[in-house]
């Protein structure tokens, strides 16, 4: 909903203040919501609901990643498509302090929204040429961070290896 709106903000058709405004308050309001569901719907469901058994039985290392740097990965998720909403619903179930998950949540909008904003008046382009460059980010973005994730896993594993044959 935001590219559209940005775009009719480059194009002078709403201001630009305006729009940034709704988007702000409206990712920050949809992000708040994620998260009140994980804290108070029942977890067994909101599990079931988000197939979050399977994610965690697939990979166990997120969960326990997610436990010891859930700011990080909260902040990171902002920008990786299809783990914004998982990400939040963790936070609530996880019983993240709310303060903190407000301030990583909003300084999170308020760059998306820079740069979407710096991409959309930076590039001369309609809004549906707009909307496929953050989604061709979004999942570049995303690419980058499950290969660093994996290659940090396999480093673990050579290392956890290398010393237990040395022992």
């Amino acid at each position: 909903m935001l590219i559209p709106l940005i775009y009719f903000a480059v194009t002078n058709s709403l201001s630009l203040s305006s729009v940034l405004l709704v988007g702000f308050l409206g990712s920050t309001l949809a992000d708040l919501m994620w998260y009140w569901m994980g804290k108070f719907f029942r977890k067994d469901s909101v599990y079931r609901f988000f197939k979050l058994h399977k994610l965690q039985e697939k990979n166990p290392r997120f969960f326990e990643l997610f436990q010891n740097h859930a700011d990080k990965i909260l902040f990171i998720s902002k920008f990786l498509y299809g783990l914004r909403v998982p990400v939040r619903v963790l936070c609530g179930i996880q019983n993240m302090n709310i303060r903190t998950f407000l301030k990583i949540n909003i300084l999170g909008s308020i760059i998306w929204l820079i740069l979407v904003s710096g991409l959309a008046f930076t590039l001369d382009v309609s809004a549906e040429e707009l909307k496929l460059y953050v989604f061709r980010s979004e999942v570049a973005f995303l690419f980058f961070f499950v290969l660093v994730l994996l290659l940090q896993i396999l480093a673990k594993k050579y290392v956890d290896r290398f010393l237990n044959t040395k022992g």
